[in-house]
C-alpha cells in the first residue's frame, strides 16, 4: 500500500514539474493561464446635454451602451446638463474644455456651438462629436457635410416635413388648421423648419398658426387660447417644446386636439401621434463615430457628417381618443412603419 502511495506522489510531482517547464518556455500559455487580462485602454468622455427630458435620456443611453460594447477599451463618462439655461450651458462648456477629456459628445445646437467656440479659444484639439443639429454648416461647426473640421464630426437632423404632413393628412383627412408651438431662438434651423412645415401644409391647403415660446413655462399661458380653433398641435425636436411635453399633453387632452410630435420618444410621454426616429439611434450612431476616433485612431475630418434616417410613425392608444385621433385597428396592423403604445390593462 505504501508503495502505491509513494508511486502516486512521484507521478504527481513529475506532472507539476512538467507544467512549470511548459509555462516557463511558452509565454503564450502563461498569458492564457493568467486570470487577469491585459489592461484595456481607458478613455474619459464628457456627455453634454442642453436640457432634461426623455429624448436626451434616450440619446445618452444609446451612446453609453454602444461605447460600453467595446472589447478594445473601457470608458468613463461624466454627464453635464445645461437645464435650458444659456449661462449654465456656457459655464459647463468651459469646465468640460478645462478638464481636457479624451472626447466630448454634445447634443443639440447650444451645447455644440458653445463647446466648439471655447475649444477654439483654448486651442483645444480634443475630438468633438455632436448630434441632433439642424444645420451644422450654418452654425460653423463644420465647413460642409463632406468636409469636417479637424477635430469635429457628428450627426445632423434630416427633417422630412413633407412626409410628416402626408401622414397627418392620411390619419386626419378633414384637417384644416395646425398649431405650431416652438422656440425660434433655440437653433439657426428653427426658422427653416417652420418654413418647410408651412410649405408642406400649404400643399394640402392646411392653415398654420404659430405660438412662439422662449421657455417651457410659457406654454400654459400662451397656448390654450389657440386650441379651440385647431385640430392638431405640432412640435419640432426643439428642447424648449420637448421640455414642456407634459403640459402640452394635458392641454391637448383637455381640448381634444391631436398632439403630433417630431420625435418618437414624445409618444411615450403622451403625444397621440409621432413621426421621427428613435432618439437612441442618435446616440448609437454618434458612439460609432466616437469609437472610430478613439479606438481606430481615425481623424474626425475623415468621418462624414450623416443623419439618422430610419423614420417611423408612433401612435399612443392611451391618449389618441382624448386627443381626437381615430385610427382603426385593422389599419394599424397593415402599416409596417407604425409603432403602437397600447392601453394599460
Amino acid at each position: 500500500m505504501k508503495k502505491i502511495i509513494f508511486l502516486l506522489l512521484f507521478l504527481l510531482s513529475l506532472s507539476s514539474i512538467g507544467y512549470i517547464v511548459y509555462f516557463l518556455y511558452h509565454p503564450s500559455a502563461c498569458a492564457i493561464a493568467n486570470v487577469t487580462e491585459e489592461k484595456k485602454q481607458s478613455y474619459r468622455i464628457a456627455l453634454f446635454a442642453p436640457a432634461v427630458h426623455a429624448a436626451m435620456d434616450e440619446i445618452e443611453a444609446g451612446f453609453t451602451e454602444t461605447m460600453n460594447q467595446s472589447k478594445q477599451a473601457t470608458y468613463h463618462f461624466d454627464f453635464y446638463n445645461g437645464n435650458g439655461n444659456p449661462t449654465l450651458i456656457r459655464s459647463e462648456a468651459e469646465e468640460i474644455v478645462r478638464k481636457e477629456y479624451d472626447l466630448v459628445f454634445t447634443i443639440g445646437t447650444a451645447c455644440s456651438k458653445i463647446t466648439k467656440e471655447i475649444m477654439a479659444k483654448k486651442n483645444s484639439s480634443v475630438p468633438l462629436v455632436f448630434c441632433a443639429i439642424d444645420d451644422p454648416v450654418a452654425l460653423h461647426l463644420i465647413k460642409s457635410l463632406h468636409s469636417s473640421e479637424n477635430n469635429v464630426t457628428g450627426l445632423t437632423i434630416a427633417e422630412q416635413h413633407a412626409e410628416q404632413v402626408r401622414f397627418l393628412k392620411f390619419f386626419k383627412p378633414e384637417i384644416t388648421t395646425v398649431l405650431l408651438v416652438y422656440n425660434p431662438k433655440e437653433s439657426s434651423g428653427s426658422e427653416k423648419n417652420k418654413q418647410s412645415l408651412e410649405a408642406a401644409l400649404n400643399a394640402y391647403n392646411i392653415q398654420l398658426r404659430i405660438v412662439e415660446i422662449d421657455n417651457a413655462n410659457e406654454i400654459q399661458q400662451k397656448v390654450p387660447s389657440f386650441l379651440p380653433n385647431c385640430e392638431t398641435l405640432i412640435i419640432f425636436t426643439d428642447h424648449t417644446a420637448c421640455a414642456g411635453i407634459d403640459m402640452l399633453v394635458k392641454l391637448c387632452n383637455q381640448y381634444h386636439v391631436t398632439l403630433y410630435a417630431s420625435t418618437l420618444s414624445m409618444g411615450n410621454r403622451g403625444a397621440a401621434l409621432c413621426y421621427g426616429v428613435h432618439e437612441a439611434d442618435h446616440g448609437v450612431e454618434s458612439a460609432k463615430k466616437a469609437r472610430m476616433i478613439l479606438e481606430d485612431h481615425a481623424q474626425p475630418s475623415d468621418i462624414p457628417v450623416a443623419a439618422v434616417a430610419n423614420y417611423k410613425i408612433k401612435i399612443n392608444k392611451k391618449t389618441m381618443q382624448e386627443q381626437n385621433l381615430i385610427v382603426e385597428q385593422t389599419l394599424l396592423s397593415i402599416l409596417g412603419i407604425v409603432e403602437v403604445i397600447e392601453k394599460e390593462k
